[in-house]
């Protein structure tokens, strides 16, 4: 189900980092590069092909502002909306609390690093690379 109120990638990039983790921007092509030195055992690597994919490559067109404009989202969802219908169970605006309690359930289940381990690695990456 898609969220009638999407939220712009620019915003959810900017409570990220307000949640504590360091996140700068790279290119397609970089977010590419990086996707093929993947360990097996990566959360993220079963979904590697959507990225590689050369005819279809998801990830641009679906953060587009444009398209995501285009869509219908009760139309997307019109199945699950009915079904939910009079239940009061909907899908809540987003903000960046809900948000950071999403992260935080991410690093409670062990899915995400806490965003200090996150920094220290990259910070012990950087240099050692120096």
């Amino acid at each position: 189900m898609w969220n009638l109120k999407p939220i712009p990638v620019d915003q959810i990039f900017d409570w990220i980092r307000s949640f504590g983790y360091t996140l700068d921007p790279a290119t397609f092509e970089t977010v590419i590069q990086h996707l093929v030195t993947i360990d097996p055992g990566n959360a993220i690597f079963p979904l590697i092909p959507l990225f590689l994919d050369e005819e279809n490559r998801l990830m641009p067109e679906t953060f587009d502002t444009d398209d995501i404009a285009r869509t219908d989202m009760r139309a997307e969802c019109a199945n699950t909306l009915a079904a939910l219908a009079g239940s009061g169970i909907e899908c809540p605006p987003m903000t960046e609390d809900l948000a950071h309690r999403c992260f935080q359930y991410l690093v409670d289940v062990g899915f995400f690093p806490e965003p200090q381990q996150q920094r220290d690695r990259l910070l012990h990456r950087s240099s050692s690379m120096a």
